[in-house]
């Protein structure tokens, strides 16, 4: 499993309660910022009342993207849930999800670093790969990497024990 589901839960959770607090106050101050349009009492503080406002939608604005990568989570963990591979290349997944490899990138790391994500590695070096990790905590015969000779070119090419792999230089499958 690729994602912390309880972790997911309670943090979309969150989300959706500051989304409907930070709108409900935005909405009240629009209708405030309205209201001392006309009224002559409040006309003075307009622009405190604007300004107001401007920060709940913008905390609005903060929290709905929020909900809105944690979906993108969901959507990473399906990816690399149906992949028979040990490893994708980080510009096929960000083809994949329709954004550029360094926003992919950007997201795959925060995901890590709020514990969201889990069990993939990120290989940030010239090949720039995200290395999956199928296998429980228990379960150690698919931390052994074998050397594979590909049936097609026969190039040498090293994969994880159980998986399936893809030949760097003919990109068969086997």
């Amino acid at each position: 499993m690729y994602i912390d589901r309880q972790q997911s839960k309670l943090q979309q959770s969150k989300a959706r309660k500051r989304v409907r607090i930070y709108f409900g106050l935005m909405a009240f101050m629009i209708v405030v910022v309205i209201l001392s349009l006309t009224d002559d009492d409040l006309r003075p503080h307009i622009n405190v009342y604007a300004a107001t406002a401007l920060i709940f939608a913008a905390l609005f604005g903060t929290s709905r993207l929020k909900q809105i990568r944690l979906q993108w989570y969901e959507h990473a963990a399906a990816i690399f849930d149906h992949s028979a591979y040990d490893q994708i290349v980080l510009r096929d997944f960000a083809a994949s999800v329709a954004i550029a490899d360094d926003k992919a990138l950007r997201l795959l790391e925060k995901g890590l670093q709020d514990g969201i994500l889990q069990n993939i590695i990120l290989n940030k070096d010239s090949d720039r790969k995200i290395i999956l990790r199928h296998k429980s905590s228990d379960d150690e015969q698919f931390d052994t990497w074998e050397q594979v000779k590909c049936p097609n070119c026969g190039a040498s090419n090293t994969k994880k024990r159980g998986f399936v792999s893809v030949c760097e230089y003919c990109r068969s499958k086997y």
